[in-house]
């Protein structure tokens, strides 16, 4: 449907960088959508708020890290599996490294990719949509045209890339290699090495590159509503009826009598095409370059000799920019009816977005509120934007609408603002290395849904602290755990333990490595964090370092099977131990090695029961086992080679483990799993539940009233 005035378009805030969400928009036309930046939560946002993928068309990204496309694999991933064939995205130098970096879990064959890079001012038409890409480059920034890739190919075994022009490429990625079995089933695994591994499909297309600081900015721009058809001038000038869609379309005719007839001549005044600006300028380094693009044609004085009006600019600012004098006269030129959106986190309250996992959350406090604590939330802001520029700046809260189109309905729409809880006091534990706390971060499979997040569990002790997978999503899940006392967390955070390469277990890292990072190199004390991992995912942590800079040390989980355990302190012990899974799959065995109050957790990671876990965790204080399905569904469980309920409980018995809590769940189950209940020394995982290692069997006191609260999902 090529875009007309009369169509429907309006703006949605979705993320603000609340602390769950980063700055995000979407843009919505009654044929298409295009979203600009995608962070992690935005999936499970858009779940939680009935947002649909399907007639996503476009992904425009600002800046490239992991803050605006930490989402966007698994976004994909999504779009992919429902039927999605073809999907644009549009950004920075680098973008098509990054895409095609996702090649080591991404798994689909069937998405199509068409990446513009914007190495220079870009536009693309879309339906009669103009967007025009600004990039704003510094100086000193390497040649992109380095970036063009050294082979191309169309092996079944491996991704595919195309370069064609101007930063335009097409790419497939492969899909994963089936599992080699034996006859009762189990994975055949082989001795691998870094240059072995997975040759064919992990071959690289595109040379090896460095971090390129760049920002795009973007206007999009829709066509001029023509004037009416004046039929008396029609009849004056003698216009035929069959000339009239000519003069429309902007043709000039010729009437009978020889007299030449304009477009302007029979047409009303036409309305000004309506276009808004995503501004991104996150240091002053890029306020210099912005101030220096020729944005003439969208100031206010010079409306009169163009043909679109800025009707909103969306502000993906830093405070420091914000707060700028220059930025502010630069943002005075433009319509004095233009509506200013401004996502910036300082500004923007740390307020609740996931709604039904709320919900949940305040029933499971009612009944035991040092198992449930309540999650941190704020409809305050950290700083309030200075009076004088409140009259300027829209602080969203997510959701906020703004209509363009059709003009008479222009501006800002509330009805879909979430209401937010009533404020509750927020509390942190104490923590002990004798006793260490378990916090549930996400105990759901596969996708984020309204309910529960991916995997993810964090073992906090005093000045450290040990996370099982880290899924989409877990810093969020940190920042409503420890609310003001996160930094403290990020900080003393010394092991990461990715268990396999499926995206629902390792898309959350990078933020994790980010935010801990920054926080210590502005305190001058950084120590790299130890990331624990299969082979594959060190290529990738090494192939995206060279898109955003991160620190870390990393150990093959190869390397520390059996009894070769990682030490990362005198007495914290880690190990790795083989599942069933899929190949390069991981559990993990993590030990407080201390002749008094000596502790074992035992982590499974996604796994088919499995005698190498049984035997490493023998006599464990915790297990913590995946139970995907219910009893009664092995078979599916075997086809996808994961448990069920029973087959978990099973695992901890013949482990002779002391408690088990059970997690990841399908999304068939989305609040509470089905299984039998009355079982001693066995509990279920819900998100941010937190318990210390000596009172476990609190999770056991409380199950008559939780089947008491979810007496209709049972």
């Amino acid at each position: 449907i090529k875009m007309n005035a009369n169509h429907k378009v309006f703006t949605q805030v979705i993320g603000t960088g609340n602390g769950d969400t980063n700055p995000c928009i979407l843009m919505q036309f009654e044929d298409r959508k295009y979203m600009f930046n995608f962070g992690e939560g935005t999936q499970r946002l858009c779940n939680q708020h009935k947002i649909k993928f399907p007639k996503l068309s476009h992904v425009f990204i600002t800046e490239l890290n992991w803050k605006n496309i930490g989402g966007l694999p698994g976004g994909l991933l999504t779009i992919s599996d429902i039927g999605v064939t073809d999907i644009t995205l549009v950004g920075p130098a680098n973008l098509a490294t990054f895409t095609e970096s996702m090649r080591y879990f991404f798994n689909r064959d069937t998405l199509n990719f068409h990446i513009q890079e914007v190495r220079d001012y870009t536009n693309i038409v879309d339906k009669g949509v103009n967007i025009r890409a600004i990039p704003l480059k510094p100086s000193n920034i390497i040649n992109t045209e380095s970036l063009d890739p050294l082979i191309e190919n169309v092996s079944e075994e491996r991704s595919s890339v195309s370069y064609h022009d101007n930063g335009l490429y097409t790419m497939q990625l492969a899909r994963r290699v089936s599992n080699k079995r034996n006859s009762e089933g189990e994975i055949i695994t082989e001795p691998h090495s870094k240059t072995s591994y997975f040759p064919k499909r992990y071959t690289r297309n595109l040379p090896t590159t460095t971090p390129i600081p760049m920002q795009v900015c973007y206007a999009i721009q829709m066509p001029a509503k023509r004037g009416k058809v004046d039929m008396n001038k029609v009849r004056e000038l003698g216009v035929k009826p069959q000339d009239i869609g000519r003069l429309t379309k902007g043709e000039t005719i010729e009437t009978e009598d020889g007299k030449t007839v304009n477009p302007g001549d029979i047409l009303g005044s036409s309305e000004l095409g309506s276009a808004i600006l995503v501004v991104s300028c996150t240091s002053l380094v890029y306020l210099d370059l912005l101030l220096e693009q020729d944005f003439d044609i969208y100031f206010e004085e010079n409306e009169d000799n163009v043909e679109f009006r800025i009707v909103q600019i969306v502000h993906m600012v830093s405070m420091e920019v914000v707060l700028d004098q220059r930025y502010h006269q630069w943002v005075a030129r433009f319509n004095q009816n233009t509506n200013h959106i401004l996502t910036c986190k300082e500004f923007c309250a740390p307020s609740t977005v996931f709604t039904s996992w709320m919900n949940v959350q305040q029933r499971l406090h009612a009944i035991k509120s040092s198992l449930f604590p309540n999650p941190y939330a704020s409809t305050l802001p950290d700083i309030l934007l200075p009076e004088p520029l409140q009259d300027v700046f829209t602080i969203p809260e997510p959701l906020l609408i703004f209509h363009i189109l059709p003009s008479k309905i222009r501006g800002i729409d509330t009805s879909s603002l979430i209401k937010q809880p009533t404020n509750e006091p927020h509390m942190n534990e104490q923590l002990s290395i004798s006793d260490p706390l378990v916090v549930c971060l996400g105990t759901g499979a596969s996708i984020p849904s309204k309910y529960r997040n991916v995997s993810a569990t964090y073992i906090g002790f005093e000045n450290g602290g040990v996370l099982l997978d880290c899924g989409e999503g877990t810093y969020g899940q940190m920042f409503r755990k420890f609310g003001t006392q996160l930094d403290d967390h990020l900080q003393n955070l010394n092991v990461v333990f990715i268990s396999h390469l499926h995206a629902d277990h390792h898309l959350g890292l990078f933020s994790i490595l980010s935010k801990r990072q920054s926080l210590l190199e502005a305190n001058d004390n950084y120590t790299p964090i130890n990331i624990i991992g299969p082979t594959a995912f060190e290529f990738w942590l090494e192939e995206y370092s060279e898109i955003e800079t991160l620190r870390y040390k990393f150990t093959d989980c190869n390397n520390i099977t059996e009894y070769q355990a990682l030490y990362y302190n005198e007495e914290i012990s880690i190990k790795s131990v083989e599942v069933s899974h899929c190949p390069d799959a991981f559990g993990a065995v993590v030990e407080y090695l201390s002749d008094s109050n000596p502790w074992k957790i035992v982590y499974s990671g996604d796994t088919r029961p499995c005698n190498t876990l049984v035997n490493a965790g023998k006599n464990a204080d915790l297990l913590i086992h995946e139970a995907t399905f219910e009893n009664g569904m092995e078979d599916d469980a075997i086809a996808k080679y994961h448990s069920t309920t029973h087959e978990a409980i099973d695992v901890a018995n013949r482990m002779e483990a002391k408690y088990l809590i059970m997690n990841h769940f399908s999304q068939r189950y989305p609040k509470i799993p089905l299984f039998d209940w009355n079982l001693p020394n066995v509990g279920i995982a819900f998100d941010l539940m937190t318990v210390h290692l000596s009172k476990l069997n609190d999770i056991s006191q409380i199950i008559p009233q939780i089947q008491d609260i979810f007496k209709e999902e049972q």
